[in-house]
């Protein structure tokens, strides 16, 4: 419990300590006061809680996680996509592929990187598109999550992509073919 009310601490390195200590206890307890701070506004604390919902692992989080994942605030949409990743989470599957229209670059470059992994149909066209149409730092990131699908058409899309205007995308795109 008094780690649980350190979460609403002022001090975001204290925040996001209390977080990583809630993490390694594992109490599924912490689960609703972490989702909390999906939407603080220092991306170092949304990363530890992240990281600290994904390590508790709860029974409860699949639920918990499912309606954050249509949430107004863009902060929330993208921690929700990146825990969906992690575990998989099969009904939230449409959902994480309806993110790659998100208006905001940080949610469509979460929902970019856990493409891979999301084992649905449209999940690699997405990738796809996404490698060759949307920001250059969504692309390299797109580029980068390429390299985690075997399919063919992420190939022939990273091909292409060695020949992207910006650097970064090229760089990922030659790792990912390495890979």
């Amino acid at each position: 419990a008094p780690l649980i009310e350190l979460l609403d601490a002022a001090d975001a390195e204290l925040a996001a300590a209390a977080a990583g200590s809630l993490a390694m206890l594992g109490d599924p307890a912490a689960l609703p006061g972490l989702m909390a701070l999906f939407r603080h506004p220092r991306a170092s604390v949304r990363q530890a809680v992240v990281s600290a919902v994904n390590a508790i692992g709860a029974a409860t989080t699949d639920d918990a996680n499912m309606t954050r994942l249509t949430d107004p605030n863009p902060r929330v949409r993208e921690c929700a996509l990146r825990v969906a990743g992690y575990f998989g989470f099969p009904g939230c599957a449409d959902a994480t592929i309806s993110a790659i229209d998100d208006e905001h670059e940080d949610v469509r470059r979460a929902c970019i990187e856990q493409l891979p992994v999301v084992g649905h149909s449209r999940a690699i066209p997405a990738l796809v598109i996404a490698l060759g149409t949307d920001t250059a730092r969504n692309r390299a990131a797109a580029a980068h999550a390429a390299g985690f699908a075997d399919d063919r058409s992420t190939a022939d899309a990273l091909v292409r992509a060695l020949e992207d205007t910006d650097p970064w995308v090229r760089y990922f795109a030659a790792s990912s073919i390495s890979r």
